[in-house]
């Protein structure tokens, strides 16, 4: 009797493990099949998409120094390329790796086959000479483009100022500037940025930070300012305004703000 227990025990026991070997292949097989199918439909409804969502009419807007053909071929769009294919963070990052004077780029799909990229632009407000070459940067201390030819620059950008920096150690675009000086750059760039921000930037001529504690700015040809450092800037170049403001069109002179207490004003009229 014992016996025949024990034998129904183990007939039992190995159906039950049967049972469930089979149940987990069955449910496997049903996941298997759900995938197969998920996949199925999706690689469907890509060559469905691939093949209707065509490029048919590529804008580019908002740059004037680079022309519609290079832009779209650096960017890697044509007509005719799928709209699915094209994305927009590789574009971006094609086109500013490319292109110095490119600030930001900003891409927009217009299904069912239109790309729309607006380029922005850097200014090139500024330039420096460095081993007798010339550089033109940014507010920021990007370099955007190398002349070694003064005169062709200055034809090119008449009216772009001319900055004396501390020594550099290496310019190439479109990186920023490196100083050999590690804190200058943030220094000379918090100075251009303030400058350039200046309600009478306009008629800046030159600008000399060479001596970080003596910055001297050349303001329309007539008139020497003397700002020191750079620290309280903002208060120093309302200061200069308000005294220029006092004065004719044609004064020229001297103004000193290195003590934003008293200004020393050394004007002369004409």
């Amino acid at each position: 009797m014992d016996s025949q227990n024990m034998n129904k025990k183990e007939d039992i026991v190995a159906y039950s493990s049967y049972e469930r070997k089979r149940q987990r292949i069955i449910i496997l097989r049903r996941v298997l099949v759900i995938v197969i199918s998920v996949l199925l439909v999706g690689l469907m409804t890509f060559l469905i998409l691939d093949r209707y969502f065509r490029i048919d009419t590529i804008i580019i807007d908002g740059s004037d120094k680079y022309s519609y053909t290079q832009l779209c071929k650096t960017a890697q769009i044509e007509n005719g390329q799928s709209l699915f294919s094209v994305k927009e963070k590789n574009i971006k990052e094609r086109l500013m790796s490319a292109y110095p004077y490119i600030k930001d780029v900003e891409v927009d799909k217009e299904y069912p086959s239109e790309i729309s990229i607006t380029v922005y632009e850097e200014i090139p407000s500024f330039y420096v000479e460095i081993e007798n070459e010339y550089f033109i940067i940014t507010a920021e201390l990007k370099v955007l483009e190398r002349y070694v030819d003064l005169q062709r620059l200055l034809s090119d950008y008449p009216d772009i100022v001319c900055v004396r920096t501390t020594a550099v150690y290496q310019a190439i675009a479109p990186r920023r500037i490196i100083f050999k000086q590690e804190n200058d750059q943030r220094y000379i760039s918090k100075v251009l940025v303030g400058l350039s921000e200046w309600e009478e930037y306009g008629k800046v001529k030159s600008i000399d930070i060479s001596n970080k504690f003596d910055i001297t700015v050349d303001y329309d040809g007539r008139i020497s300012l003397e700002l020191g450092n750079r620290y309280d800037l903002d208060t120093k170049l309302i200061m200069v305004s308000t005294i220029i403001k006092d004065h004719s069109a044609n004064a020229y002179g001297s103004i000193n703000v290195k003590n934003v207490e008293e200004a020393i004003a050394r004007i002369t009229e004409p």
